[in-house]
């Protein structure tokens, strides 16, 4: 309602679980409800229970400095993401890649714990797009990088090593506007419905070995709609 949507799509819900027909059609076509979809969530079953957690991911969507003494911290906020089952399965992988910068993400937070409007507004959830993600990433980098000799080995190891593993999660790019007929902006083309993200067929052999999923053929499905064939 708060998005003025007149239709929710729910995979559990709007596929029926008891017809195996249904199922087959509906699973195949996840990647076009996707691709389509105006508001794509992806809940997360991540658990924020610290005030430092939301401190730290708020300074990474804002691009804020993060100390060196905020390091552990930073650290268990990307292990806490990266330990999500969300970023395992193999039918996800494609449902956020067909998405693209559109996909939002939610994360439960502790009771009393306070957040800026960046993180969202939703009561006891975080928000964040695989595009912000993407960003924070990025940024979490570069702080690693200017703590320096302030940062242990020990803890910088583990950072890296965590943030490596997060940079194998989704095959995102920049979509381009190159060829267009009429002049437009980076939201026109994100919101373009018939906007779709893809990647080649190595990428998508690349992160589905990543994947989990319990019918291994489905990945030749999968890979098909990563790759738009």
């Amino acid at each position: 309602a708060s998005k003025s949507q007149s239709f929710i799509w729910i995979d559990k819900e709007c596929i029926n679980q008891d017809d195996p027909n249904d199922q087959e059609v509906g699973i195949q076509s996840m990647d076009l409800v996707y691709q389509r979809s105006a508001y794509p969530l992806g809940l997360l079953q991540s658990y924020f229970d610290r005030q430092a957690h939301l401190d730290v991911l708020d300074a990474l969507i804002q691009g804020q400095p993060i100390k060196a003494d905020q390091m552990l911290d930073l650290l268990d906020v990307l292990t806490i993401i990266e330990q999500d089952k969300w970023f395992s399965r193999a039918w996800i992988l494609q449902e956020s890649v067909s998405s693209g910068f559109e996909m939002t993400l939610l994360a439960r937070h502790g009771p009393g714990l306070s957040k800026s409007v960046y993180l969202g507004t939703i009561p006891g959830e975080v928000e964040i797009s695989i595009f912000e993600l993407t960003s924070a990433l990025t940024w979490a980098e570069q702080c690693i990088d200017d703590a320096g000799q302030l940062l242990d080995s020990v803890t910088e190891t583990k950072l890296r090593s965590v943030a490596t593993k997060l940079w194998t999660f989704n095959p995102l790019h920049v979509p381009t506007i190159e060829g267009r007929d009429q002049p437009t902006t980076w939201n026109e083309v994100y919101d373009d419905p018939d906007f779709r993200q893809t990647c080649n067929a190595a990428q998508a052999l690349t992160f589905l070995s990543r994947r989990q999923n319990s019918r291994i053929p489905d990945r030749l499905a999968i890979m098909g709609n990563l790759c738009d064939y």
